[in-house]
């Protein structure tokens, strides 16, 4: 799978150097070669910089945010 600039993905493997961890959400700030590698910025929810990671393509999968519905209460 590819991404492009700023796509949010999730990451699949704990990286303990850089403050990341099993499935942290982050976006794609650099694209290496023909989408081989990517750097990926993660930030807490205030948006200040948590870790930046390096990896092969294969460490990162497309996010996709869990869509919970209300239920009406009667």
């Amino acid at each position: 799978m590819s991404f492009n600039l700023a796509d949010p993905v999730t990451v699949l493997k704990n990286i303990p150097g850089e403050g990341v961890r099993f499935l942290d959400v982050g976006f794609v700030v650099h694209i290496y070669g023909n989408h081989e590698a990517y750097t990926v910025e993660f930030c807490d929810p205030s948006g200040v910089v948590t870790g930046l990671a390096t990896e092969d393509a294969n460490w990162f999968s497309k996010y996709e945010p869990i869509s919970v519905k209300r239920q009406k209460q009667h």
